[in-house]
């Protein structure tokens, strides 16, 4: 049996416009950025979509996560992180495979690309992660529910 991870999000400046504030991931305790940049030994500057983009993209990207639309990715995986300045996964995205089975949510497979050139993908040497499903939709819901249109941060 595969060992599960908490998720939470947690609010916290961007690093390189410390006065944008964005819900960032926090898995087993850490920011899933520090869990990457552990396995890649490389600094990123991406942060999630919650948070500081308008409403209709935060619940766009909530349902994308949660699996309820297709993803923006033209390899089928769904952006996880994303450009601090923009979020368009053009400039270069964390992606991972997304999968619900059996009342668990994995994001396998994480790595950086792109929407725009198919060879961008390259994989990061590091594990899943694994969510209770019901953890990982109560996370989500509420951006994913919101009227088109709703402030929520």
């Amino acid at each position: 049996m595969r060992r599960l991870n908490t998720i939470a999000l947690v609010r916290k400046a961007v690093r390189r416009h410390a006065d944008c504030i964005a819900s960032e991931y926090l898995i087993d305790g850490c920011l899933l950025q520090e869990h990457i940049e552990r396995a890649t030994r490389r600094s990123l500057d991406l942060v999630s979509s919650i948070g500081w983009t308008v409403a209709d993209y935060q619940r766009q990207y909530s349902q994308r996560l949660l699996l309820l639309s297709e993803p923006e990715l033209p390899s089928g995986r769904q952006e996880i992180l994303v450009c601090p300045e923009c979020a368009d996964v053009g400039c270069g995205c964390v992606s991972a495979e997304v999968r619900i089975t059996d009342g668990q949510v994995t994001w396998n497979s994480l790595g950086s690309e792109n929407n725009y050139d198919p060879d961008s993908l390259t994989l990061f040497a590091m594990g899943a992660f694994v969510f209770r499903l019901d953890e990982y939709q109560a996370l989500l819901r509420g951006y994913a529910e919101a009227e088109p249109g709703a402030a929520r941060a």
